[in-house]
């Protein structure tokens, strides 16, 4: 497996944090009379017409070649049940607090990645994903917030996002982010199918904009997470999600009139800090491993 490429990981992470609030802000705007499978599956098939050129150009019998179809039909499955809690989430809860749940999928994603994918966690890093997580509370202040179903389909939506997120890690080894992407679409396509059949609702020409950006930014979303897991451990990617919190909130504000108060800004900034923090971590672990490698070289040339 190549090295790791901490920059790389973190630029792909910006890029999907804009794309990804992108896409969540527009499915707010969409009518509520748009049922969610309506979306889903429009968000997914516009998605596949945007990448069908990159997959064309790669060739198909490349991108459909793989060794892990068990597990991306599993993947496709998981993917399925957390976009729809994701998108229930975000259309019935005001995007910075919906965006603030979210924050707990770094949680659920660096256990998983040291239970199953035996990556290391040190304490720092164990520390600025406590700091992050005490900044998240903050924001939701679970003390007075209504624990609505909207809620819990966020916390599903987290814990299932986690889950597909250690399967990339175990296909991302001998599959490319194309096969990954087409895998995943297509085969949470089909599911979505199934149930957009008895539950289709036509979008006006203004909504049908709104899903076509849905369905472009969404697309790269994925592309961007994917290669943000093939520079960097999961453990270190994961909590670049807090990134989003600093876009949600302005917009918010903007768009829907949703204006934070001083816990959410003061929970914005504990959150910014994590990351600063995990940063300054990864890198002097990095600097540290390099002295060591020297040094045992110094060692076996004496």
């Amino acid at each position: 497996m190549s090295a790791y490429n901490y920059k790389k990981a973190i630029a792909w992470m910006i890029v999907w944090s804009f794309c990804f609030t992108t896409v969540m802000t527009l499915v707010k705007m969409v009518s509520p009379d748009i049922s969610g499978s309506t979306m889903i599956f429009c968000r997914l098939a516009i998605g596949l017409l945007f990448a069908m050129p990159v997959f064309i150009g790669q060739g198909i019998q490349t991108v459909v070649k793989t060794k892990n179809l068990w597990l991306h039909c599993l993947r496709a499955i998981v993917v399925f049940c957390s976009m729809g809690c994701t998108y229930y989430a975000y259309r019935n809860l005001p995007l910075a607090e919906a965006a603030s749940i979210g924050q707990t999928g770094p949680l659920f994603t660096s256990l998983l990645a040291v239970l199953i994918l035996r990556e290391s966690m040190t304490l720092p890093k164990w520390v600025a994903m406590f700091i992050g997580y005490v900044g998240v509370l903050f924001i939701i202040k679970p003390g007075t917030a209504e624990f609505n179903i909207a809620v819990i389909a966020a916390l599903a939506a987290n814990l299932l996002a986690g889950a597909t997120i250690i399967m990339i890690k175990f296909v991302t080894k001998t599959d490319s982010s194309q096969t990954i992407l087409f895998y995943g679409t297509v085969g949470t396509l089909m599911l979505t199918s199934m149930v957009v059949l008895f539950d289709w609702q036509t979008p006006s020409a203004t909504d049908f904009t709104y899903l076509i950006f849905i369905g472009a930014f969404g697309m790269l979303s994925q592309y961007c997470y994917l290669q943000a897991l093939k520079s960097a451990p999961a453990s270190f990617v994961t909590p670049f999600e807090y990134l989003r919190l600093c876009l949600t909130v302005p917009l918010g504000m903007v768009l829907f009139g949703e204006t934070p108060d001083l816990y959410t800004l003061l929970g914005s900034l504990i959150i910014i800090a994590s990351i600063i923090f995990l940063v300054g971590d990864q890198g002097d672990s990095k600097k540290l491993s390099a002295l060591k490698k020297d040094k045992a070289l110094k060692r076996r040339g004496k």
